[in-house]
């Protein structure tokens, strides 16, 4: 069981109400953090410490949001068809967070302290901070706790530096430099560290507009995040550079790792592109390196992202980027009184378009990711002979994007395929899979309606008894109303639909080259999923080039039904299991074999395992004793109370728990060695068999 009772709260300013008193503010819990973990037993315990921040971290970008211009279609201030620039922008609003930072992880059993992790850090120390209660993890601690003793058993130090650039104010940002094991006796010599060097192109400060379409850093000298757009013959927006650049996205990108033995990688990146060989904002992996030693090529991987007829094999929507929008906005005619301006007696419309900062369509598609690749190729090679190494291609799968949701399938592993130097296909794992939806939940959001007008005032009427309401000019007469309210925008309840969705792998097919026969061997396994209770294959199907296929079938926990009868100690353990939502526990394993056609089934083992009535501990493993196999074989069941087994299953093996810690305290297999268990208690004693040879046993 997973709680989660530490809740971060963010206080929300909109842009144009700060400094207004009293200004609206929108309070809420912005994240959960995870608080502790139960075991289904109870017996074991994760809890999990943070520090908790007074002060606020402010995250505000001066950055608009949105620039809006409007075209009259019909007016007396302008003639038809003139453009007028309006100077409306959409500021994002002030953001206040009170912060949460991990303290502490401690490890209990049967509530006994066992373990627990120290995050040492501490306040007013980063450059870089952003309130005054930043923390900066120096760094952490392992202990066990022994009798009541604590003793540090690891450590581990943290060295940090800052990515800074000359030229901009305000960039600092932290950066790991090193991460170093620390001796927990303190005399021990100490390893070298790991250590860290990152890409070192030039930081943006933290409101950059320099931002790609995907939000990586682009280095163009935007002013503003609002791109110009072209509808029809006419050009709206801001002029901001929005496509991606690849020096911009390797900032602060990792470029090596040092090991402690002397060894390292290196990383190199390129653009991500689709398969239009458009760039995509982020980089992929282009090669990886490992040497030995100081300069000692080993390995290379390098990646190639194209289909196997050469065109680029990535996939992403942005095509679907969309900035623009159009709206409308009707001035209703007034009263015209004696001297009133003509504009003011005027009715017209105005056509607005409106160029936002960020896409009105999602852009994250496969597994949170903006693009997903259905073909990579891994080429290895000896850098240091130049000789290849074979290669290993990955084909996966990419659904049609969606805006508002995720495809399941998006993502999944189709085949790997391992070829040598020469070409030749070693290894081949194909896998298939099926998916489905179990329904959809309907989800709201409201927006700016794009149709908007002059009547502003909603006025509240009572009609038969009834409330009404209708929507008013400022100027028109609020006498018959018993409410008014101003509304400056209307709003729009919008809608769409969020599946559930769940796939099963239903086969997997790997082929293997055999060298001494030269010819390929085929071995399938098919997956049925016959149980409503979870999503565990019920049966497993292995076949092979042969005329032979061996089955497998699965009984979990979930899988039994208890209806009337009083019942017995094996019945409540597994009733036990279902309500801890252990519905996964293999209860009953049996296997079979069979011809292809179905004929000739015999039964060659099985094995069930039994739990206890009162904790979620195994009992007893009961295996089936046969010379032979057996043509027929009862399936393991409850019936009125009584868990039934096949006759033939003999005890084979048990288990003794210490239930008030959990800890295993015997095991045995039948008419056999037994085996016990001593926990948190170390004896030594010491035998001398003379005064100069001691023997020591633990």
């Amino acid at each position: 069981m997973y709680e989660f009772n530490e809740v971060e709260t963010t206080r929300m300013v909109p842009d144009d109400e700060v400094g207004n008193i009293p200004a609206i503010h929108y309070n809420f819990p912005s994240s959960w953090f995870l608080s502790k973990i139960t075991s289904p037993g109870g017996n074991e315990v994760i809890n999990l410490e943070y520090y908790s921040t007074t002060a606020e971290e402010e995250i505000y970008s001066n950055l608009h949001q949105s620039v809006s211009v409007s075209y009259t279609q019909l007016g007396y201030q302008y003639p038809p068809g003139t453009l007028v620039t309006t100077d409306h922008r959409i500021n994002p609003p002030y953001v206040f967070i009170k912060r949460k930072f991990l303290k502490k992880i401690s490890f209990k059993r049967g509530n006994q302290l066992v373990m627990f992790i120290d995050f040492v850090s501490a306040t007013g120390i980063r450059e870089d901070e952003n309130f005054s209660e930043d923390r900066l993890l120096q760094q952490i601690k392992i202990y066990s706790n022994i009798n009541a003793t604590a003793r540090l058993v690891k450590q581990y130090n943290f060295t940090y530096g800052y990515f800074s650039s000359a030229t901009v104010p305000y960039t600092k940002r932290l950066r790991l430099d090193a991460l170093q094991e620390v001796p927990a006796d303190g005399s021990s010599i100490i390893k070298p560290p790991y250590s860290f060097e990152y890409n070192t192109t030039a930081i943006p400060q933290i409101s950059t507009a320099a931002l790609d379409h995907w939000g990586f850093y682009n280095r163009a000298g935007n002013t503003s995040l609002v791109p110009t757009i072209l509808i029809g013959s006419n050009s709206f927006g801001w002029n901001a550079n929005r496509e991606p650049d690849l020096s911009g996205s390797s900032c602060t990108l990792l470029e090596k790792i040092k090991y402690p033995t002397g060894g390292y990688t290196t990383f190199s990146y390129e653009l991500h592109k689709d398969e239009n060989n458009i760039a995509i904002g982020g980089v992929r992996l282009k090669e990886i390196i490992d040497y030995s030693f100081e300069n000692k090529k080993a390995v290379s991987k390098r990646y190639e992202y194209k289909k196997d007829y050469g065109t680029g094999s990535g996939k992403s929507n942005k095509s679907n980027i969309q900035y623009g929008e159009v709206s409308t906005w009707h001035h209703f005619h007034v009263l015209c009184l004696p001297g009133a301006p003509p504009a003011q007696c005027d009715e017209y419309t105005n056509t607005i378009t409106t160029v936002s900062a960020s896409s009105l369509f999602g852009l994250g598609a496969v597994q949170g990711s903006h693009i997903g690749y259905s073909r990579v190729t891994e080429y290895r090679s000896n850098v240091e002979t130049a000789q290849p190494m074979g290669k290993t291609v990955y084909e996966y799968e990419v659904k049609p994007f969606m805006e508002h949701d995720e495809d399941i399938g998006s993502g999944d592993l189709i085949r790997r395929s391992v070829y040598d130097n020469t070409g030749k296909l070693l290894n081949e794992l194909t896998n298939n899979y099926t998916y489905s939806n179990t329904g959809s939940i309907n989800t709201m959001w409201v927006k700016a309606h794009l149709n908007q007008d002059s009547k502003t005032y909603y006025c509240k009427k009572i009609v038969n008894g009834v409330p009404y309401f209708e929507a008013r000019r400022e100027n028109d007469k609020m006498t018959d109303c018993v409410d008014t309210r101003h509304y400056y925008t209307k709003q729009a309840l919008l809608s769409t639909s969020i599946y559930g969705q769940y796939k099963q792998l239903v086969q997997q097919t790997e082929k293997k080259y055999d060298q001494l026969s030269s010819s390929y061997q085929i071995n399938t396994k098919k997956y049925t999923y016959g149980s409503a209770a979870h999503t565990y294959a019920t049966a497993i199907e292995q076949g092979s080039s042969s005329n032979d296929l061996v089955i497998t079938t699965r009984k979990y926990a979930g899988d039994y039904v208890y209806t009337t009868g009083t019942p017995d100690a094996s019945t409540n353990g597994i009733r036990l299991l279902q309500s801890k939502n252990v519905a996964d526990a293999l209860i009953e394993t049996r296997q079979y074999r069979k011809n292809i056609d179905g004929t000739n089934l015999r039964y060659i083992g099985g094995s069930v395992t039994t739990f206890l009535p009162t904790f979620p501990y195994p009992e007893k493993i009961f295996t089936l004793a046969i010379d032979e196999p057996v043509g027929t074989m009862t399936e393991s069941n409850i019936s009125n109370g009584m868990f039934v087994k096949d006759s033939r299953y003999m005890e084979t093996g048990a288990f003794v728990f210490n239930l008030s810690t959990g800890n295993i305290v015997e095991q045995s297999k039948t008419n056999d060695v037994l085996s016990s268990y001593l926990w948190e208690r170390c004896i030594r004693q010491l035998y001398f068999r003379s005064h100069r040879k001691p023997d020591l046993r633990l």
